[in-house]
């Protein structure tokens, strides 16, 4: 499903239990300058009908290994201390070295 924001779904869902047919939501959302396809309304209308809501249902895959709140901890540990996590993703200078052959 497409970018749409909580106040557009909630809306296309009350106009959709007003027994308004999709092209008749569309035009009425297009009329009030909100930005949203045909299409959208046809598939949250969909939605609505095969679920009962316009909600995000779980994903099939593998569980995240880092939870949520570690991310934060992680994005809060990178600003405080920048320089040392710099230092430690900079590659280290490439080394040669020389081989003598005889």
């Amino acid at each position: 499903m497409p970018n749409v924001s909580t106040y557009m779904l909630k809306l296309i869902q009350s106009l959709h239990e007003q027994n308004l047919h999709p092209k008749a939501i569309f035009k009425k959302l297009k009329g009030e300058d909100l930005a949203v396809s045909n299409q959208s309304v046809a598939r949250i209308i969909n939605k609505l009908k095969l679920t009962g809501s316009t909600d995000n249902l779980p994903r099939s895959g593998r569980p995240r290994k880092v939870s949520p709140e570690a991310k934060v901890f992680i994005a809060e540990q990178i600003r405080r201390n920048d320089e040392t996590v710099t230092r430690l993703f900079v590659p280290m200078p490439f080394r040669t070295t020389y081989f003598h052959t005889t």
